[in-house]
């Protein structure tokens, strides 16, 4: 009868209810989704450093400095100070394509200053990359060219940083940058134009320099040289960071 009535109308209410806050709660998963989408993920920074690098093709990089990631409540936030050379139109279209990372980035603290005698101008500027809460890494090893002279982004078969670096000259090798994560400290390591990641325990340059400590302003090596009368000795050894001054 008419109770019977009611309490169908009373649960079909209660299901339209139900479906309402069904769809609602579909649709802020999807946004929160979509939002975790732009985020990097946990071993994300090598891919960005590819877009930073493709971003400034033709570009002098000087420096790029990626700092530890710091944990907010629902992502972690990472700075990366970038330094590059180039004319006015390279800096611009390379600001113009961070803008357009496919990733959470921001840009932040634009400076922009001539070099004497050239028409190039040097931009510093700090990146803030927004991870999806967890540690970001840098790479284990190099896994393609991230940076070389003038054009530097030209295709390159993967190759390790030490068996690239092994064979080269210490003093042609320039600490340009540092990143520091939960794994240890990376070196970044121009050498020849090329950029290379670089961990403890790595071996550099012809006389076998083992990595023993990276700092942001060095790193020291141990050497294994043939001293005559003495036999193998090990020489310690400093790689400064890059000399060029910043942007005051």
């Amino acid at each position: 009868g008419v109770e019977l009535q009611a309490a169908w109308q009373q649960q079909a209410d209660q299901a339209a209810r139900l479906a309402g806050e069904q769809a609602r709660l579909q649709q802020a998963q999807h946004r929160v989704q979509a939002a975790q989408a732009l985020l990097l993920p946990a071993d994300g920074l090598p891919a960005l450093l590819q877009d930073i690098a493709a971003a400034g093709r033709g570009l002098l990089f000087e420096q790029v400095n990626v700092g530890a990631a710091q944990a907010r409540v629902e992502h972690a936030e990472v700075p990366i100070q970038v330094r590059v050379v180039g004319d006015f139109s390279q800096l611009s279209a390379f600001v113009e394509a961070l803008r357009e990372l496919p990733r959470q980035v921001t840009l932040h603290d634009l400076q922009v200053a001539p070099l004497d005698g050239r028409k190039h101008l040097r931009l510093q500027l700090q990146l803030q990359a927004y991870a999806s809460g967890v540690p970001v890494e840098a790479p284990l090893q190099a896994k393609s060219t991230l940076m070389a002279s003038r054009n530097p982004f030209n295709a390159a078969a993967p190759v390790s940083a030490e068996s690239a670096l092994e064979g080269l000259p210490v003093d042609q090798l320039e600490l340009v940058g540092y990143l520091a994560g939960p794994r240890g400290a990376v070196a970044l390591i121009r050498a020849a134009g090329v950029l290379y990641p670089v961990r403890e325990g790595d071996v550099l340059g012809p006389d076998q320099g083992r990595v023993v400590r990276i700092e942001a302003s060095q790193l020291e090596l141990d050497e294994r040289v043939w001293v005559e009368g003495g036999g193998w000795v090990v020489r310690p050894r400093v790689i400064g960071a890059n000399p060029r001054p910043g942007i005051n």
